[in-house]
């Protein structure tokens, strides 16, 4: 009898904890957090928002943390702009943490950035040189007591510096190129403080250059960098080959960058 009863208040202390649980989502208050993709970055040097490719979209993540745990949702639009509905307990204290990155139409995961584990430790899966897909936005905010009435519209920014070589010169026997950087450079961010590590060299094998026999600029390099918001030097060399592998040229430089800016090394370089 003794055990019979101890087993009734368990299974009592048991509903009524789902209960509380059933209790605490029915009580949750619905918002909608709108994400932009910072149309002002069109007048920071150069760095403007680019026209999205046919056949691409954006995939928009939103991940809402509290007490150290998070949901996470994803979407996936065309336009710079879209809104997630979220329904959360009030009173509560939550970090509102987005990425944006660029994914082909049929895809669902990027093949440049690992964000499954968490925005709170993003890295670099697929490191290339000389692709705008790579491109990406962030951003996060925190409230201390959310209610219905909160307003939580966040605009997104690069967590990059963009750097770009472009030649004004011609040399129709310069084919190919390579680029290392002597400062090392970070791999890994967390979007749900803005800050990155991981340093390591990094370096791009020779790569093949189309167009230096003809006149006007051409960029012959660009990558997208995790940069802070203050100028930071990093220096590079630009190795240039022929098309027998020959060494042609050689150029070695240090230069600022600074997050969500655009840096041009620029002039007869071929």
């Amino acid at each position: 009898m003794k055990k019979l009863l101890l087993l009734i208040f368990a299974i009592i202390a048991l509903v009524a904890c789902n209960k509380d649980q059933d209790m605490d989502l029915v009580l949750g208050v619905e918002n909608t957090i709108t994400l932009n993709l910072d149309e002002a970055t069109r007048g920071d040097a150069g760095l403007e928002l680019q026209t999205l490719d046919a056949g691409y979209r954006y995939r928009y993540i939103l991940e809402v943390y509290h007490n150290g745990k998070y949901s996470r949702q994803v979407q996936y639009d065309t336009s710079t702009s879209t809104a997630f509905k979220v329904n959360l307990p009030p009173n509560r204290a939550y970090t509102f943490v987005a990425w944006v990155d660029i994914v082909a139409a049929e895809a669902t995961e990027s093949p440049y950035y690992t964000t499954e584990n968490g925005l709170n430790q993003i890295s670099i899966k697929n490191w290339v040189a000389n692709d705008d897909h790579r491109d990406a936005f962030t951003g996060f905010t925190s409230v201390q007591s959310f209610s219905s009435s909160s307003t939580i519209d966040l605009n997104l920014k690069r967590p990059f510096a963009k750097v770009q070589i472009v030649a004004t010169n011609a040399n129709a026997d310069v084919t190919k190129a390579a680029v290392s950087y002597s400062t090392q450079v970070a791999t890994t961010f967390n979007a749900a403080s803005g800050k990155f590590n991981n340093f390591n060299d990094r370096s791009f094998a020779q790569y093949a250059l189309a167009g230096c026999g003809a006149a006007g600029d051409k960029v012959i390099f660009s990558d997208y960098i995790f940069a802070d918001e203050q100028p930071s030097p990093l220096s590079l060399k630009l190795t240039l080959y022929d098309a027998g592998n020959n060494t042609r040229k050689e150029l070695s430089t240090t230069v600022n960058i600074k997050r969500n800016t655009l840096t041009t090394i620029k002039g007869g370089i071929l």
